[in-house]
């Protein structure tokens, strides 16, 4: 037997992140203000990343917001070269944290001795309760304003 889970809910995208099919597989910069840090946001998290993105903005703190629709193989020397300058990089993702996108994106950098810290933004191994998609995302830590709480704490 096999499930194919699909989430629910829709994007909430304005625009869309490519028009070419053949650029899904990049990585994207959605916004780059400065080297403060930058935010890799995975597929759905765009948005939360992106309201975050704004907020930190607004706050002081002047930094990248780069989004990847595909995972494997980790595009490393494509995020390396985005990432730039920014010391620190956090990982938005709406999987969990334990073997995830932000694990294997640190684990890429590392092995190209970037230098650069990945701080991975995923859901830890609790079950989250029945809710909202935007309840389970602020249950577990990945909506825009714990996104926003963590990017502060680290600068």
């Amino acid at each position: 037997p096999c499930a194919v889970r699909y989430p629910r809910g829709s994007s909430d995208y304005e625009y869309a992140l490519y028009d070419d099919p053949s650029d899904c597989i990049v990585p994207h910069l959605v916004e780059d203000k400065g080297n403060d840090y930058a935010l890799i946001s995975i597929g759905v998290m765009c948005m939360e990343c992106q309201k975050a993105f704004d907020k930190l903005t607004k706050a002081g703190l002047f930094g990248k917001h780069i989004n990847l629709s595909l995972v494997k193989p980790v595009p490393a020397e494509a995020l390396k070269e985005m990432i730039g300058k920014a010391g620190k990089v956090f990982v938005c993702e709406e999987g969990i944290l334990s073997g995830g996108a932000g694990e294997a994106i640190r684990n890429e950098l590392q092995k190209l001795d970037s230098g650069i810290e990945v701080i991975p933004i995923a859901v830890e191994d609790d079950m989250i309760s029945a809710a909202s998609v935007q309840r389970q995302r602020q249950m577990a830590g990945i909506d825009s304003e714990s996104i926003y709480n963590l990017v502060l704490c680290y600068n």
